[in-house]
């Protein structure tokens, strides 16, 4: 079974993906017709498919109450946390992951890291 759930390209125009994601077949993103009101309500990506801030706090959203996956705080309590990522597009959701998670170990690509040290 596919579903497709159309992204609002508003919300992803940050992101490189954005095109290849609205191409993509069969197309899955939660994002659908929230886009614009996720970005009112200070969502600036997500992590672990729920929206976050800027400070990296799960943003109070219809969308994330339907979200099916771990809760970024429930991550919080392990004994090693690892984050990874990449993409300078990124960077901003990485920098929130690290004020929020505070994880122990940080894997990201030459631009990110580069901008994190720089604190852009």
């Amino acid at each position: 079974m596919y579903w497709r759930i159309w992204a609002s390209s508003s919300f992803l125009r940050h992101y490189d993906e954005a095109q290849i994601l609205l191409k993509s077949q069969p197309q899955i993103c939660a994002m659908g017709a929230d886009g614009g009101h996720l970005e009112a309500a200070g969502a600036i990506g997500d992590a672990l498919c729920h929206f976050i801030d800027a400070e990296g706090k799960v943003v109070d959203h219809p969308v994330n109450r339907r979200v099916l996956a771990i809760h970024p705080d429930d991550l919080r309590s392990a004994k090693t946390l690892v984050l990874a990522s990449g993409g300078w597009q990124k960077h901003a959701v990485i920098r929130a992951g690290l004020i929020r998670l505070q994880p122990q170990v940080l894997i990201v690509d030459e631009h990110v890291a580069e901008r994190l040290i720089a604190g852009r």
